[in-house]
Protein backbone atom coordinates (compact mmCIF):
# COMPACT_ATOMS: atom_id res chain seq x y z
CA UNK A 1 0.00 0.00 0.00
CA UNK A 2 1.20 3.72 -1.08
CA UNK A 3 1.13 5.82 1.97
CA UNK A 4 0.68 9.77 0.79
CA UNK A 5 2.35 12.03 2.41
CA UNK A 6 -0.64 14.96 1.81
CA UNK A 7 -1.93 15.80 4.83
CA UNK A 8 -5.25 13.52 5.80
CA UNK A 9 -8.63 15.64 5.20
CA UNK A 10 -10.83 15.55 7.84
CA UNK A 11 -13.48 13.16 8.14
CA UNK A 12 -17.15 14.57 7.05
CA UNK A 13 -19.34 13.94 9.98
CA UNK A 14 -23.01 12.31 9.06
CA UNK A 15 -24.97 15.18 10.84
CA UNK A 16 -27.24 17.70 9.03
CA UNK A 17 -25.88 21.42 8.89
CA UNK A 18 -28.15 23.56 10.77
CA UNK A 19 -30.38 24.78 8.16
CA UNK A 20 -31.69 21.08 7.80
CA UNK A 21 -32.12 21.22 11.46
CA UNK A 22 -34.38 24.52 11.58
CA UNK A 23 -36.45 23.09 8.32
CA UNK A 24 -36.78 19.91 10.35
CA UNK A 25 -38.13 21.17 13.08
CA UNK A 26 -40.44 23.94 11.12
CA UNK A 27 -41.72 20.77 9.73
CA UNK A 28 -42.54 19.49 13.00
CA UNK A 29 -44.15 22.11 14.25
CA UNK A 30 -46.26 22.34 11.24
CA UNK A 31 -47.38 18.75 11.90
CA UNK A 32 -47.95 19.12 15.46
CA UNK A 33 -49.73 21.97 14.88
CA UNK A 34 -52.03 20.68 12.77
CA UNK A 35 -52.47 17.31 14.88
CA UNK A 36 -53.81 19.84 17.58
CA UNK A 37 -55.94 21.50 15.28
CA UNK A 38 -57.67 17.94 14.66
CA UNK A 39 -57.43 17.07 18.25
CA UNK A 40 -59.42 20.24 19.50
CA UNK A 41 -61.96 19.72 16.44
CA UNK A 42 -62.46 16.14 17.98
CA UNK A 43 -62.84 17.24 21.47
CA UNK A 44 -65.45 20.02 19.98
CA UNK A 45 -67.73 18.01 18.18
CA UNK A 46 -68.21 15.21 21.22
CA UNK A 47 -69.09 17.68 23.07
CA UNK A 48 -71.68 19.52 20.95
CA UNK A 49 -73.10 15.98 20.06
CA UNK A 50 -73.51 15.89 23.99
CA UNK A 51 -74.89 19.93 24.63
CA UNK A 52 -77.58 19.23 21.89
CA UNK A 53 -80.21 16.90 23.84
CA UNK A 54 -79.13 19.79 26.66
CA UNK A 55 -79.88 22.72 24.37
CA UNK A 56 -83.39 21.02 23.12
CA UNK A 57 -84.19 20.28 26.70
CA UNK A 58 -83.59 24.15 27.49
CA UNK A 59 -85.44 25.54 24.67
CA UNK A 60 -88.94 22.97 25.56
CA UNK A 61 -88.19 24.91 29.02
CA UNK A 62 -88.30 28.14 27.86
CA UNK A 63 -91.44 27.78 25.28
CA UNK A 64 -93.21 26.44 28.23
CA UNK A 65 -92.24 29.25 30.66
CA UNK A 66 -93.56 31.40 27.57
CA UNK A 67 -96.37 29.38 27.66
CA UNK A 68 -97.34 29.95 31.04
CA UNK A 69 -96.34 33.23 31.65
CA UNK A 70 -99.43 33.53 28.59
CA UNK A 71 -101.69 31.45 30.21
CA UNK A 72 -101.25 33.83 33.12
CA UNK A 73 -101.84 36.93 31.76
CA UNK A 74 -105.04 35.74 29.97
CA UNK A 75 -106.68 34.21 33.15
CA UNK A 76 -105.37 38.08 34.99
CA UNK A 77 -107.65 39.96 32.15
CA UNK A 78 -110.85 36.98 33.20
CA UNK A 79 -110.14 38.33 36.54
CA UNK A 80 -109.97 41.56 36.26
CA UNK A 81 -112.61 41.73 33.54
CA UNK A 82 -115.58 41.44 36.28
CA UNK A 83 -114.16 44.58 38.24
CA UNK A 84 -112.64 46.08 34.78
CA UNK A 85 -114.95 45.66 32.06
CA UNK A 86 -113.30 46.18 28.85
CA UNK A 87 -110.53 48.07 30.38
CA UNK A 88 -109.17 44.67 31.65
CA UNK A 89 -107.08 43.73 28.39
CA UNK A 90 -105.35 47.27 27.93
CA UNK A 91 -103.82 47.51 31.39
CA UNK A 92 -102.89 44.17 31.43
CA UNK A 93 -100.80 44.24 28.47
CA UNK A 94 -99.55 48.03 29.82
CA UNK A 95 -98.77 46.33 32.88
CA UNK A 96 -97.23 43.42 31.30
CA UNK A 97 -95.08 46.14 29.27
CA UNK A 98 -93.98 48.14 32.32
CA UNK A 99 -92.85 44.55 33.83
CA UNK A 100 -90.86 43.92 30.34
CA UNK A 101 -89.24 47.30 30.08
CA UNK A 102 -88.23 47.24 34.16
CA UNK A 103 -86.29 43.61 33.38
CA UNK A 104 -84.80 45.15 29.82
CA UNK A 105 -83.64 48.33 31.57
CA UNK A 106 -82.46 46.39 34.26
CA UNK A 107 -80.48 44.25 31.89
CA UNK A 108 -78.82 46.69 29.56
CA UNK A 109 -77.26 48.14 33.20
CA UNK A 110 -76.16 44.68 34.39
CA UNK A 111 -74.44 44.61 30.59
CA UNK A 112 -72.76 48.05 31.12
CA UNK A 113 -71.40 47.45 34.27
CA UNK A 114 -70.02 44.08 33.80
CA UNK A 115 -68.21 45.61 30.48
CA UNK A 116 -66.38 48.10 33.20
CA UNK A 117 -63.68 47.33 35.07
CA UNK A 118 -64.49 45.36 38.80
CA UNK A 119 -63.18 48.16 40.57
CA UNK A 120 -65.29 50.85 39.07
CA UNK A 121 -68.95 48.99 39.16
Amino acid sequence: MVKSNSPAKPAQSQTPGLFALVAEAGQDAVVYAKAEIELIKAQAAERASYAWPALALIFVAISLVAGALIAMLVGLIFILYARLGGWSVPVVVVGALLVAAGAGWWGVQRLRSAAKPPEAR
